[in-house]
């Protein structure tokens, strides 16, 4: 009775290891299905429905990351890029497949950005907002 009441608890610990497991396997897919490219005029993000929004680096504003309480098994880190102060034109999850080469080309090519606030944002765990650029 005894070696059953164990495996029972085991079978069922397994089981609950094994679905947090894969849920977060899931979200990891997900935010990497977003696709972001650019060049010297554009960015552009292709989601996961191959649906493709852009924006003209020419007539961004500010460039900020969202933060949410989502993670981990959620998105919970975000892009935002706006035209205007209030209203974000483009936003893609933290993961992307091309994120990496997107931040180098900001470090490289945006006077004043901020990649302290990046790290800061990547390590949060709270609903906030952190400015990378702003346009002066």
């Amino acid at each position: 009775m005894k070696a059953t009441l164990i495996l029972l608890c085991f079978i069922i610990g397994f089981a609950i290891a094994n679905y947090f497991r894969n849920k977060r396997k899931t979200n990891i897919l997900i935010e990497s299905r977003f696709e972001v490219s650019y060049n010297d005029t554009c960015i552009s993000v292709c989601d996961p429905n191959r649906v493709i929004s852009s924006i003209l680096i020419n007539k961004l504003k500010k460039i900020d990351i969202l933060t949410t309480e989502d993670g981990p098994w959620s998105p919970d880190v975000f892009w935002r890029f706006f035209t205007e102060e209030e209203k974000a034109e483009l936003i893609f999850p933290s993961g992307a497949t091309g994120e990496s080469d997107l931040l180098k080309y900001f470090q490289d090519n945006f006077e004043g950005f901020n990649s302290d606030a990046v790290i800061e944002a990547m390590g949060s765990t709270r609903l906030a907002t952190f400015e990378l650029w702003k346009k002066t």
